[in-house]
């Protein structure tokens, strides 16, 4: 049995899972995807570094008996699922976050199941043009077991940025830009509401942002434990920040695609347009994340039982 995360969020959403299997696992991990773990201390037996598509060759020495891969759109995610599939594995996908769905799957070829949190997700994925007899509603074991966070000021405020600008240039109405911008401002009109600010750099960006109005930081999980409240766009730290008890906002400045993030769109959080609205949302008390944590217990649970079943109904029976 194999693992393969292209990036953070599947690794986090798979190691309590691989964890709790009886079978021996091979784990194959991008840079990203290792860097978050060692950074959580969160064990990784077997694994090896993924940089080019030689790693094939070693997830496939001995033909595996199930193939469980990341759903980023990576070229190495559909040639594991592919080969996988040709050789009579079992195959799955994790979608770790709320949508988008299908841009996850341009390679061509569908695994045997895909796993997706709720059954929102399921009814979105389906509209984004998912087979709907692939979807299996697991959960997220990640944020399953998501700890609450240490207390921390509210008037310390973190931005996590994205790269919009780079995934969708000016099609949202929006990017990283404007809404750092507009927090800026915010800042600047209510010096006593927010009185540190944090800018937390995305994992894509390799070059250190010219940032004057700030502190940077590179990893936004430290950053969490300092902050109080958390604002984004549609960032899936966002719901680690919730899940922790944090005051957290999305911002989305003249959006023209409607609400793209998760936690506003289904009532969790607060959606804002402008630096008026980002401070009064800062004054109001965090929303509860106690339906989503109820809706959440089992995940791991119902992961571990989903690959149990693809194990065996696999027809290859090594590792």
């Amino acid at each position: 049995m194999v693992f393969l995360a292209m990036e953070a969020g599947a690794a986090a959403w798979m190691a309590p899972v691989w964890a709790m299997l009886e079978q021996s696992v091979r784990i194959f991990l991008s840079s990203a995807a290792h860097d978050h773990l060692a950074r959580q201390k969160i064990a990784v037996p077997n694994s090896v570094i993924v940089t080019d598509d030689q790693f094939l060759s070693e997830m496939f020495e001995s033909l595996p008996s199930v193939v469980i891969s990341s759903a980023t759109g990576s070229p190495f995610e559909v040639a594991s699922v592919v080969r996988g599939r040709a050789g009579g594995s079992a195959t799955l996908q994790v979608v770790d976050t709320w949508g988008p769905y299908r841009p996850r799957f341009m390679g061509g070829s569908w695994p045997d199941k895909i796993a997706v949190i709720d059954p929102v997700s399921r009814m979105e994925a389906i509209g984004d043009g998912i087979p709907p007899a692939l979807i299996v509603e697991v959960g997220q074991p990640a944020w399953e077991s998501a700890p609450e966070l240490p207390s921390a000021p509210r008037q310390t405020v973190m931005f996590v940025s994205q790269p919009i600008s780079k995934w969708y240039g000016k099609s949202l109405g929006f990017d990283e830009h404007t809404v750092w911008a507009a927090l800026v401002d915010a800042t600047k009109e209510n010096p006593n509401l927010i009185q540190r600010l944090i800018y937390v750099m995305h994992p894509s960006e390799t070059e250190m942002p010219e940032i004057v109005d700030a502190e940077v930081q590179r990893v936004g999980a430290l950053a969490l434990r300092e902050a109080g409240t958390v604002v984004s766009m549609f960032s899936s730290l966002m719901t680690d920040a919730f899940l922790g008890g944090r005051c957290v906002i999305s911002m989305q400045p003249g959006g023209l695609k409607g609400d793209l993030c998760a936690l506003s769109r289904y009532g969790y959080i607060p959606l804002v347009s402008d630096s008026h609205h980002i401070a009064e949302a800062i004054q109001q008390p965090p929303q509860s994340a106690s339906k989503l944590q109820k809706a959440l217990a089992g995940s791991s649970q119902r992961a571990v039982s989903l690959i149990t079943h693809l194990l065996e109904c696999s027809p290859v029976r090594v590792l």
